[in-house]
């Protein structure tokens, strides 16, 4: 068995929420031929770079945690740099252990790095999330940042 597991389960959570359609931000637009466009000149710049991160939650598949995780997803889009994000509970047994994906796509690095110290990520990662997560869990949180390189 692999000494970190929870690798494997990130690198499939990782494809699986790329290949899905992507939720656009206020960033984008609600013409898809547009936003077909936009996303070439970002990519025109340096590769978009993807943060992921699993939780483990006390309460897995408690509706009232589900919507406060929705909610607190839904409040990190006003962030600058932000393209699109997705967020939701695992509905599979390959989780180990972990039960909520967030799947986010930054315009560049930089733009992951001023999201990590922004105010608005660190007072909802602070008082909307970190509630939620199981304490007796070794790894409540994982985190996985690339660059795109397709």
């Amino acid at each position: 068995m692999p000494k970190r597991p929870w690798v494997a389960v990130l690198l499939t959570v990782c494809t699986a929420l790329y290949l899905l359609n992507p939720i656009r931000t206020q960033h984008s637009t609600n013409s898809s031929e547009k936003s077909m466009s936009e996303s070439k000149k970002v990519n025109e710049k340096e590769p978009f770079v993807v943060h992921i991160v699993l939780f483990k939650t006390k309460k897995p598949n408690d509706p009232k945690t589900l919507e406060t995780l929705k909610k607190a997803c839904e409040k990190l889009r006003q962030i600058k740099g932000v393209l699109e994000i997705r967020c939701g509970p695992n509905y599979t047994l390959r989780g180990k252990g972990y039960n909520f994906g967030l799947y986010m796509r930054f315009e560049s690095k930089k733009a992951e790095a001023e999201y990590q110290v922004h105010p608005v990520h660190k007072s909802i990662v602070k008082d909307e999330i970190k509630p939620l997560l199981d304490p007796d869990a070794q790894d409540p949180v994982i985190a996985l940042d690339f660059s795109d390189i397709l």
